[in-house]
């Protein structure tokens, strides 16, 4: 039985240096005519943001060994950085030219609403707590490797990508709370030397605890609530499985040292691409295949992936006033069947 315990001090600072510059001539009209003398907007927005932070990140693991494995429970604060979201200044700009505009207008957020640019263009770092308890097998006298874990994740400020307001691109946002919940399971055999089976599969239930942000719904900005909802971009099941079979030619060839044939085989899904649940990718799969040969340092391999053609979509973006009445959006697909060689020399 042993215990680990570690500590980490993590500091951070980041700053950013900006400058956007645009200008807008408008002329107000009546019934079509020209009203008055044309008004030059001129923005220009300049200056320098910057965010520190300090966090105290422990970590602590509880192992049993036994003869045929090991046993595990650990316990750590994880962290990922913050940053900026550089494309929000074409939006700032374009705010500041409608309120500027003759008549007024403007988008109703007012002038003051840009006082501080830091807080419109940063995301805060993304913090969690994570659990896991697992083990380790070795059997049939390490033939068979088995590992199992379960885990579960609490994270606050969670970071989320969201197609940005003005619809240039998307950006950062941080989503307040959510937890996952979730186990792994792996296998590993070595019925005789050539040839190698494995197996690997997941199931994670990642969840939003509190989540509150706003959103047009019918011409109206209003709450929306998504506590309960799953987080986008997490597949709730992952599995691969492949098998391995090489060839030892050392004794018949002088050429080749040896040949590897390869079959995989990989799934992922249901996948949720939007906060609302309402955009998904069912559960899909694809097999692969390769086939390589070694000698010395030297290795080629010739593979094909998706043999099926299976047709998916690995992302999803929304479009410029796409709201959730009206969704107008457009999907990346996956890659279809496809084949190449790859040649490496190590040394």
């Amino acid at each position: 039985l042993s215990l680990t315990v570690g500590l980490r001090l993590d500091y951070e600072r980041m700053s950013i240096t900006h400058s956007t510059a645009t200008s807008l001539t408008a002329q107000a009209t009546m019934m079509g005519r020209p009203m008055g003398d044309p008004v030059q907007m001129d923005i220009n927005i300049a200056g320098n943001e910057s965010d520190h932070y300090l966090k105290l990140l422990p970590k602590a693991t509880l192992k049993y060994a036994f003869r045929q494995g090991s046993a595990y429970a650990t316990a750590s604060r994880g962290y990922r950085s913050g940053g900026y979201n550089i494309q929000m200044f074409s939006d700032i700009a374009r705010d500041r030219l409608m309120q500027m505009r003759p008549g007024g207008g403007g988008t109703g957020t007012g002038s003051e609403g840009y006082a501080d640019i830091n807080d419109i263009i940063s995301y805060k770092p993304e913090q969690t707590w994570n659990y896991e308890i697992g083990t380790h097998l070795d059997l049939a006298d390490e033939k068979v490797d088995i590992d199992l874990a379960a885990f579960y994740m609490h994270t606050t400020d969670q970071q989320i990508a969201r197609f940005a307001p003005g619809g240039l691109g998307r950006m950062t946002v941080n989503s307040g709370k959510s937890r996952s919940i979730g186990v792994e399971a792996s296998i590993a055999a070595r019925p005789w030397r050539p040839l190698t089976l494995a197996a690997s599969y997941g199931y994670t239930n990642a969840r939003f605890t509190d989540y509150v942000t706003n959103a047009v719904v019918g011409d109206v900005l209003q709450d929306i609530d998504y506590d309960g909802h799953f987080i986008p971009m997490v597949p709730s099941h992952t599995l691969h499985a492949e098998a391995r079979y090489t060839i030892d030619c050392t004794r018949s060839s002088s050429w080749v040292d040896n040949v590897t044939f390869g079959i995989s085989c990989n799934a992922a899904g249901k996948i949720y691409f939007t906060e609302q649940n309402d955009i998904t990718q069912p559960v899909y799969a694809t097999l692969d295949v390769d086939c390589g040969i070694r000698r010395g340092g030297f290795k080629m391999t010739m593979w094909m992936k998706n043999l099926t053609g299976t047709e998916y979509k690995t992302f999803y973006f929304e479009t410029i006033g796409a709201t959730m009445d009206d969704k107008a959006g457009f999907f990346q697909r996956g890659k279809p069947f496809h084949f190449g060689v790859d040649v490496a020399y190590s040394f």
